[in-house]
């Protein structure tokens, strides 16, 4: 998803606030951070779609810090993205929680994308209005659906607008697996400033106004 030159530059002041709050706690943090910064810098020419490294690496490290102060990471048993654009940092989030609670003697969570290609049948499937391409689908395989019965899971996606994706995938897990929803991620929420989704915490990097 495309996000404005405004967007960007409040993208870039946020994390370098964070910088530098991040150099009185921990050096990788802060380095994490300026990495992020530099990335949004050098991607503003290139109309800027969130799939640098750095800048995923960067939110994926905040957002796992917003969970920890929720006091969520040992209850998430399975993270799951939204496939495709949202792969990159939450796959960077999924490795996070695993690190923390595997380092408290926790199980290993689950790690689940629901992609919009159908690879196999027969699958579950949800449909879903992007605001970027039109009407879409995401499925949710059988092998899918017994890996993620009944865990508490966090959703996520790289860009939350209108929501259309993340209902979609709300829908699947609950419906399908009978899954707890126990929130959301994503680097950045379009509309109103806002701490929940769905009734649900909302982990975001920065929220900006729709343009």
């Amino acid at each position: 998803m495309k996000i404005s030159f405004f967007a960007k530059a409040l993208i870039i002041c946020f994390l370098f606030s964070f910088g530098c709050i991040a150099k009185k706690n921990n050096e990788s943090s802060l380095k994490s951070a300026q990495l992020c910064q530099d990335a949004f810098i050098a991607d503003i020419p290139k109309k800027y779609k969130c799939d640098n490294y750095e800048v995923n690496h960067g939110a994926a490290l905040l957002i796992v810090q917003k969970l920890e102060k929720a006091g969520l990471l040992k209850d998430i048993e399975a993270v799951v993205i939204a496939g495709d654009r949202g792969n990159l940092v939450g796959t960077l989030i999924y490795q996070k929680i695993r690190e923390f609670r595997e380092a408290i003697g926790l199980p290993c969570p689950k790690f689940c994308i629901i992609r919009s290609a159908e690879k196999e049948t027969p699958v579950k499937s949800a449909a879903y209005t992007s605001i970027t391409g039109g009407k879409k689908m995401l499925h949710l395989r059988p092998d899918q659906q017994a890996r993620l019965k009944d865990l508490k899971v966090l959703l996520v996606d790289d860009v939350i607008s209108t929501g259309g994706t993340i209902k979609a995938l709300k829908s699947l897990v609950e419906g399908s697996c009978n899954c707890q929803v126990l929130g959301y991620a994503c680097i950045v929420a379009e509309g109103k400033d806002r701490s929940s989704f769905e009734g649900k915490p909302l982990f975001r990097l920065i929220s900006v106004p729709f343009f």
